[in-house]
C-alpha cells in the first residue's frame, strides 16, 4: 500500500551523451605533429634532389675527364707510332747508306781491307739487331701501355656504374625510410584514434548499463503497480458488497 505513489529514483537526468564533434587539445597535437612530418619529409626531398643533381654533375664530369683522357691517350699512341715509322726509316736509310759504302770501300780498297770491312758487316749487323731488339721491345711496352689505359678507362666506367647504383641505392633506402615513417606516423594516428573509440565504446556501454537497470526498475515498478491495481479492485469489490450488505439491513429495520 504505501508503494502505490513512489517513483522510482535515479530514472531521469541519467543520458550523457559525449560530443564527440568537437575537437580535442589532443587532435590538434596530432595534426601539429602530422604537419611537421610532412614539412620534414618536404625538406628531405629537397635536400635528395639537390644531392642527385650534384651527384649527376660530379659523373659527367668524371665521364668527361675519362673521355679526354682516352683522346690524349689516343694522340700519344698516333704520335709514337709515327716516330717508330720515321726511326725505322731512318734504320732502313743507314743500313743501305751504310752496305753501299761497305761494297764501294771494299771494292776500291780490295783485299787490303778485307778483314776491316768484314768487321765494319759485324757492326753494322750488331746495331741492327740491337736497334730491332729495342724497337720490339719498344713495341711491345706501347701495347702493354695501351692495353692499361683500356683496362683503366674500362674500370673508371666500371666505377662510375657502381657509383650510380649506389646513388640509386641510397635514394631508394631514402624512399623506404621516408614510407616507413610515413607508416609510423599513420599508425600512431590510428592508434590514437582506437583509443579515442575504445573510451566512446566504455563510455555508450556505461550509458547502456544505466538504462538497463532504469528499465529494470520501471519493470519491477509496474508490476507493483498491477499488484496494487488487483488489490484495490478486491478492496473495491468487498466495498460493494458490505454496501449492498448495509442496504438489506436498512429494508429489514424498516419493516
Amino acid at each position: 500500500m504505501e508503494n502505490a505513489g513512489t517513483t522510482p529514483q535515479g530514472v531521469a537526468g541519467r543520458k550523457r551523451i559525449p560530443n564527440r564533434e568537437r575537437p580535442t587539445a589532443e587532435d590538434e597535437a596530432l595534426n601539429l605533429i602530422a604537419r611537421e612530418g610532412e614539412a620534414r619529409l618536404a625538406a628531405k626531398r629537397a635536400a635528395r634532389a639537390e644531392a642527385r643533381e650534384i651527384r649527376m654533375k660530379e659523373l659527367e664530369k668524371q665521364q668527361k675527364e675519362v673521355s679526354d683522357e682516352d683522346d690524349h691517350v689516343s694522340v700519344h699512341s698516333r704520335g709514337s707510332l709515327r716516330v717508330e715509322e720515321r726511326s725505322e726509316k731512318d734504320f732502313e736509310k743507314g743500313i743501305r747508306t751504310a752496305s753501299s759504302l761497305s761494297a764501294a770501300t771494299v771494292a776500291s780498297l780490295g783485299g787490303t781491307f778485307s778483314r776491316r770491312g768484314s768487321g765494319d758487316t759485324s757492326i753494322s749487323i750488331d746495331t741492327e739487331a740491337s736497334i730491332r731488339e729495342i724497337k720490339d721491345s719498344s713495341a711491345e711496352v706501347e701495347e702493354k701501355y695501351k692495353k692499361a689505359m683500356v683496362s683503366n678507362a674500362q674500370l673508371d666506367n666500371e666505377k662510375t656504374n657502381f657509383m650510380y647504383q649506389v646513388e640509386t641505392l641510397q635514394d631508394a633506402l631514402l624512399e623506404l625510410e621516408e614510407q616507413l615513417a610515413e607508416s609510423k606516423r599513420q599508425f600512431e594516428e590510428k592508434s590514437k584514434d582506437f583509443e579515442r573509440e575504445k573510451h566512446a565504446h566504455a563510455i555508450l556501454q556505461f550509458q547502456f548499463m544505466e538504462l538497463k537497470e532504469a528499465l529494470k526498475q520501471k519493470e519491477e515498478l509496474l508490476a507493483a503497480l498491477e499488484r496494487q491495481k488487483v488489490f484495490f479492485d478486491s478492496l473495491r469489490s468487498e466495498r460493494d458488497d458490505l454496501r449492498e450488505e448495509v442496504i438489506l439491513l436498512k429494508e429489514q429495520l424498516k419493516q
